[in-house]
């Protein structure tokens, strides 16, 4: 997601892998939770969690510098806790079992990928004006595509054009008058996002 030097974390790491950049990683365990602490904040710019554990928190609030979280592939099933002020620029949660509620408190998010996942509801991205490129390819939340198309018209301005959003190979509810409004403000002039979207989406 972003070229980094890459070094094995430190400490008691569990099934799978925790990577961050020139940092050390502490864990400890509190009913039934993983907690993972970066212990060395100057340098970090990257997290990566690859593997297996589930019931799994990860506190970055001592990582100020950080810009990319990647917990692709690793089922995370806890809760993530960003930095204030939050500085991360992408973040990849394919394969994530784990929802928050929202990505408001990341408001210089640029890249957000979300493959594979099947939650229940669409994570709010109020408050993320920065996107242009939102990936939910492969994706089984039933409404998704409608409230994120109408999420990102609401919260994108119109200076940020040539976006793309990927949510094809998903499953999806049919699209509201008020969705299909949405594609055609996020694809029409001035914005020119692309949406590449399921066989059976408009």
């Amino acid at each position: 997601m972003l070229p980094a030097k890459i070094a094995s974390g430190a400490g008691d790491v569990p099934d799978g892998e925790i990577w961050l950049e020139d940092s050390a990683v502490v864990k400890s365990r509190n009913d039934n939770y993983t907690y993972f602490y970066a212990v060395s904040p100057q340098d970090v710019f990257l997290f990566k969690y690859h593997g297996t554990t589930q019931y799994m928190n990860i506190d970055l609030s001592r990582l100020p510098v950080i810009q990319a979280v990647d917990v692709s592939g690793g089922y995370l099933s806890g809760d993530i806790n960003f930095p204030s002020p939050c500085y991360v620029t992408a973040i990849n949660m394919s394969y994530c079992e784990y929802r928050p509620e929202s990505f408001a408190n990341c408001p210089e998010l640029n890249v957000l990928i979300c493959d594979n996942t099947s939650w229940s509801s669409f994570p709010s991205i109020a408050g993320c004006p920065k996107l242009y490129t939102v990936s939910f390819k492969d994706s089984t939340v039933p409404t998704y595509v409608d409230d994120l198309l109408i999420e990102l018209e609401a919260t994108i301005p119109p200076t940020n054009t040539y976006g793309i959003v990927d949510v094809s190979g998903a499953n999806n509810s049919p699209p509201t008058e008020a969705s299909l409004a949405a594609r055609t403000a996020l694809s029409g002039h001035p914005r020119h996002w692309t949406i590449i979207a399921s066989i059976s989406e408009p």
